[in-house]
């Protein structure tokens, strides 16, 4: 985490296959890509943008995307994906996060 900036990470879905955005990534997750109709994600609540804390978000078969932090569940934090093909998870280091790691389960 870093106090320099304002804004933290970003986390969600998109039913767009990542290997179509080669040489043509957007500089931001929200609102380039939530605007374009294939992507939902949000930001991280600040109360929980703590170091070594440990994120966990999943959909459900209703389309609702939960999450959780250090094993808790915290609630949902986005609704009513289509749900009709392929997802991809989607993290967006953006803001006082410097950076992520992917840990097992």
């Amino acid at each position: 985490m870093s106090s320099l900036w304002s804004g933290l990470l970003r986390f969600g879905f998109t039913t767009k296959d990542p290997g179509t955005f080669r040489n043509s990534l957007p500089k931001y997750a929200c609102p380039d890509l939530t605007n374009s109709g294939h992507t939902y994600a949000k930001a991280l609540p600040e109360r929980y943008a703590q170091k070594n804390n440990v994120l966990h978000f999943y959909v459900s078969s209703a389309g609702n995307v939960h999450f959780g932090i250090n094993g808790e569940e915290k609630g949902v934090i986005l609704s009513n994906l289509k749900l009709n093909g392929p997802l991809w998870a989607l993290i967006d280091v953006y803001g006082n996060t410097t950076k992520i790691e992917f840990v097992g389960e």
